[in-house]
């Protein structure tokens, strides 16, 4: 399977790189949760490559332009949530709501995170606000909320490499789950 992997944002050329919480810029905890969720990837002898491997921001038309050329077969996009509530915490999963496939991906992915963290979290649910990378991607693409960083104790395990392993183990299972049942 091929696997195109976006860490979300990116240092921007107007200082803006994502979201901001608890001490954690989002830009570069994306791309740390991201290079470890390739290792293990990489290890279950997919195919992968990353939209940005430093803190440069690439537009999401040319994301989605790479990924569409090179025919991969899933588009992950790793991001984490922030808001104005201090309390709002979990991961989730986001899918076009066009996209059966997408629903499945991120039904099982969400479901695997939640085994491997043993922790409540929000949902698998529907794109409501259009997201360019679910919107313009020609495969099945999931937008992964891996936690909020404006809550403080979900910034804390999110800073934890120990955490950010468990959730990328649950997002790997998680596509695994999704091959499996796409042969059936």
């Amino acid at each position: 399977m091929k696997i195109y992997l976006d860490p979300g944002h990116g240092k921007s050329s107007k200082g803006y790189h994502g979201a901001n919480g608890n001490g954690i810029q989002e830009d570069i905890m994306n791309l740390e949760i991201a290079k470890k969720l390739n290792i293990l990837l990489k290890g279950n002898g997919h195919i992968t490559h990353m939209s940005r491997e430093d803190e440069k921001n690439i537009s999401i038309a040319d994301r989605c332009l790479e990924a569409n050329k090179l025919e991969y077969d899933i588009f992950l996009s790793i991001h984490c949530n922030s808001a104005e509530n201090a309390l709002a915490q979990g991961f989730e999963s986001i899918y076009h709501p066009g996209s059966s496939k997408g629903k499945k991906l991120s039904d099982c992915i969400f479901n695997e995170v939640v085994k491997t963290t043993c922790k409540d979290h929000r949902s698998s649910r529907v794109d409501t606000r259009n997201l360019g990378v679910l919107v313009k991607t020609r495969m099945p693409a999931v937008v992964i909320e891996c936690g909020f960083i404006s809550n403080i104790f979900e910034a804390n395990l999110i800073k934890q490499g120990c955490y950010q392993w468990l959730i990328c183990e649950g997002i790997a299972n998680g596509i695994e789950e999704f091959i499996r049942n796409s042969e059936n």
